[in-house]
């Protein structure tokens, strides 16, 4: 299934087993190299915690633009305790709001959303708006991500966002 980030945050995540709430969705983490969502990052509820809580997305047994199903509560850990995600956190690679420009340095606009395959957890699709427009840029047009800049080929192929506003996924 499809899905879009905008979609995602705020979401409830709860535990399959119990089948109890455990916090919703603050925001996502993304693998670079991969273009993938490798975490989901919590929303904190406590004021007296500091450090961020991640759910590896090997994790998690379903994820809809409803709800997300953890198999565990031991699955929910502190971001610290996973390397990769940690690195990923602190590089940016997190949520939306990267600057795009192409390879000869045209700026673009800036990420306002993503779509998302939920049972791959691979970034499809980059929604990006400027002053002027709204694009959907194709992952196969990135070539690189850092967190804070997407680069994409000079001659990338664009779909205007009105044009696929009825196709969109919930």
């Amino acid at each position: 299934m499809l899905v879009l980030y905008s979609k995602i945050i705020g979401v409830t995540v709860s535990e399959l087993k119990t089948q109890s709430v455990i916090s919703s969705v603050a925001d996502i983490v993304i693998s670079p190299k991969e273009l993938t969502v490798s975490g989901i990052i919590l929303k904190n509820d406590s004021i007296f915690k500091k450090n961020l809580s991640v759910i590896n997305v090997s994790d998690l047994c379903e994820v809809t633009a409803q709800a997300i199903l953890v198999c565990d509560i031991d699955a929910v850990i502190d971001a610290n305790e996973s390397v990769r995600i940690k690195e990923q956190i602190e590089k940016g690679c997190v949520g939306i709001g990267q600057k795009v420009v192409t390879k000869s340095g045209k700026n673009v606009g800036k990420v306002f959303d993503i779509l998302i395959q939920s049972d791959t957890f691979s970034i499809m699709k980059f929604y990006v708006k400027n002053v002027f427009s709204e694009k959907i840029f194709s992952r196969d047009s990135v070539i690189s991500y850092s967190g804070k800049k997407i680069v994409i080929k000079d001659d990338f192929e664009t779909v205007k966002v009105s044009a696929v506003a009825e196709t969109c996924p919930v």
